[in-house]
């Protein structure tokens, strides 16, 4: 059961505590948690104890702490009054320069260039957006009724900081000054996070490649670069042996063809894009040999196979045809050999000069 001038004092009910203590309730009320805590001090470690003056001084504190709701703040709580104010307020977006700052050490025409160009749009386009949004903002209007809550925090301290003095001179304590033997509760730290550093955009060449680093990132920029321009031979160096980006440099494992970039083009589809069909088949059987069962073979011999298979008539292939990779393989290829319809060569179009 809570004792009435516990539950007074839990609702900052100043005048109320003097009545009770004049008519003869106890200054020395402990909330009722702190009784078992008295009964059993080992649970005093994450047990809140208080006494009704550790009541009244917390109370004090947060109306002593509350302020006035700021449109400068994002989310302010305040106290006693247990609600939220959601301003939104945009954060002032990041200045863009202009395409070429960002295109800049970029050759023109190149599959760098093409998705530096791309990329930004799509940002700048972004940016122009939160910029409108941040120019258009208008702060909201004082909240109604703020002056009288103004009014009624001064007059609910005024009628506690009365009420902690009336309390103190009948002989309240707090509940440290009353069990001083009982240990106190260890308030938990609340954690604070330094201010994130602000980012600012840069030209970057992504790929969705979980353990990418700086070298395997040069080496699918080649590989992206090679699908761009059409060479076969650069595209192989790279996928089916071991490669290296400097002669003094040690070798690397062979880069994977069906990685996508930031964007989410591979080199199949910057091959297609561009109209290299037959480098878009051999990308296909690359593909293959990459995605396989071990056969004891190498990946250039898995790649000759696979591509002589390729030049066969339908009857010296039934067999080869019945594995279902190259099923795959030959579908697609068949789809390669189709006339593209005229809306997707304009989308196409769009992708690469856009």
């Amino acid at each position: 059961m809570i004792q009435p001038i516990i539950s007074a004092a839990g609702k900052e009910m100043g005048k109320t505590i003097e009545d009770l203590l004049a008519h003869g309730a106890d200054p020395l009320t402990l909330e009722r948690s702190a009784y078992s805590v008295v009964q059993n001090p080992e649970n005093a470690r994450y047990t809140v104890t208080e006494s009704l003056l550790d009541i009244i001084q917390k109370k004090l504190q947060l109306l002593r702490e509350w302020k006035e709701p700021s449109s400068e703040e994002p989310k302010q709580k305040r106290h006693h009054f247990s609600t939220y104010q959601s301003v939104n307020r945009p954060k002032k977006p990041e200045k863009l320069r202009d395409e070429s700052y960002y295109t800049d050490g970029l050759t023109l025409g190149t599959y760098a260039h093409w998705t530096a160009q791309r990329d930004f749009r799509h940002t700048n386009y972004a940016n122009k957006r939160e910029w409108k949004a941040y120019e258009e903002y208008t702060p909201p209007e004082a909240e109604e009724g703020l002056e009288e809550k103004k009014t009624e925090v001064s007059k609910l301290i005024k009628e506690l900081e009365h009420a902690e003095m009336t309390l103190i001179e009948a002989g309240g304590k707090t509940f440290a000054e009353l069990y001083p033997d009982i240990p106190k509760r260890e308030e938990a730290k609340q954690q604070v996070y330094p201010e994130p550093k602000p980012t600012f955009y840069e030209t970057k060449l992504r790929f969705r490649v979980p353990d990418l680093n700086d070298t395997k990132n040069e080496g699918y920029v080649k590989l992206f670069e090679a699908a761009w321009d059409n060479d076969l031979e650069i595209i192989k160096s790279l996928t089916l042996g071991k490669w290296s980006s400097d002669d003094d440099m040690p070798l690397n494992s062979p880069l994977k063809i069906a990685v996508q970039d930031g964007s989410g083009f591979s080199p199949f589809s910057i091959a297609v894009l561009r109209g290299h069909r037959e480098l878009a088949k051999k990308i296909l059987e690359i593909c293959a040999t990459q995605y396989h069962k071990d056969d004891g073979l190498s990946t250039k011999q898995r790649f000759r196979t696979t591509a002589d298979s390729g030049d066969e008539d339908d009857e010296d292939s039934e067999d080869e045809n019945s594995n279902g990779k190259l099923f795959l393989i030959h579908w697609c290829l068949s789809l390669l050999t189709r006339p593209r319809p005229p809306h997707l060569l304009r989308i196409g179009q769009r992708q690469i000069h856009g």
